[in-house]
């Protein structure tokens, strides 16, 4: 899922998200594959950990694969809130995979 926070969802930016991710899974995932049909991207809008805890919530996902990368300790020890990863992975209704 593609979340963009604080920016209001718009009718163009879901005609152009499709281009990239069909490419992305033709060079990935082999065309015979079951694999397929079970991999979705989805575009949200809104804050992520909540636009991305509630797709996999009412689409009944397997598992959630999430990018991260490491926040320095002081740093994230002065930030506002808590780390998206972590909300997300805290509160999940499957299982999460985290990638760096």
């Amino acid at each position: 899922m593609n979340v963009m926070e604080d920016v209001p969802a718009s009718a163009n930016q879901r005609e152009d998200f499709p281009v990239p991710v069909e490419s992305w899974m033709d060079d990935h995932i082999s065309k015979g594959s079951g694999l397929r049909s079970r991999v979705a991207f989805e575009r949200g809008s809104g804050p992520a950990a909540e636009a991305s805890l509630n797709y996999a919530t009412t689409a009944a996902v397997d598992l959630i694969v999430l990018g991260i990368h490491p926040l320095d300790p002081v740093i994230a020890a002065h930030l506002p809130r808590s780390d998206t990863a972590y909300e997300i992975v805290s509160r999940a209704p499957s299982p999460v995979l985290t990638i760096r």
